[in-house]
């Protein structure tokens, strides 16, 4: 039906906006190139079965990509549905970055559970911050989730070091300072006359929507006449 299309097509705008900004924020603000983006779709969007692997000592990776593979299965526990593409994603990022850590780094080659320790932390954050170039904060999002795959594998009886769990073994973070307009503001913006720009006048109404009603970007840039409907009052 058309509605069905509809949402469809929302949730595919929506992962590739998430996707945009998710590599902006990894790369200084840089757009991708089509290229570039087209691959990331490919590995956010692949479908193909990876085998749970059997071996009791086995490889970081492989289990990062059953798991991931398993993930898009799952369902999350507080809300009944299945985990969202915007947590595949990330899931498949880190993913990605362990297996460049592994690929630039001999030493890690053949990693399995007992091989995470206090100089893979090392070396990784290492990794992280001086070849990736990653800001703090993304590099403690990237420590968390991979401690996700970490609780996983050892939830699974995959895994018995607990390394991970120590303190030392921490997602760093640093504060941020956030910048807002207050409501003045906002109803100066409102009023200011952009009729001469179109463009930054369409600009202007989908920040302000923003704003009030709280949406994402990916939510309310997909807004469109047919979604704005009136109250019983008529409002």
């Amino acid at each position: 039906t058309h509605p069905e299309f509809r949402t469809r097509l929302d949730n595919l705008t929506r992962l590739v906006n998430d996707l945009i900004r998710t590599y902006q924020n990894d790369h200084n603000n840089q757009t991708p190139t089509a290229k570039t983006l087209r691959e990331l779709w490919t590995k956010a969007t692949q479908k193909e079965e990876t085998p749970e692997p059997e071996q009791e000592n086995m490889k970081v990776v492989a289990f990062m990509e059953w798991f991931v593979n398993e993930s898009k299965k799952r369902v999350n526990e507080r809300t009944g549905k299945t985990l969202s593409d915007a947590t595949i994603i990330v899931y498949n990022q880190i993913l990605n970055k362990v297996k460049e850590f592994i690929a630039t780094n001999r030493n890690y080659r053949n990693l399995d559970f007992d091989g995470i320790d206090a100089g893979f932390y090392t070396d990784f954050m290492d990794f992280l911050t001086k070849k990736k170039q990653l800001s703090i904060n993304t590099v403690g999002k990237t420590i968390r989730t991979f401690k996700v795959f970490m609780n996983n594998a050892t939830e699974e009886g995959k895994n018995t070091n607990l390394y991970f769990k120590r303190k030392n073994f921490k997602a760093v973070q640093e504060n941020t300072s956030s910048v807002y307009l207050n409501e003045e503001e906002l109803r100066t913006l409102h009023r200011f006359d952009f009729s001469a720009m179109p463009a930054l006048d369409r600009a202007r109404d989908l920040f302000l929507v923003g704003c009030w009603t709280g949406l994402r970007f990916s939510d309310f840039s997909q807004i469109h006449l047919e979604n704005i409907t009136e109250d019983e009052t008529g409002k």
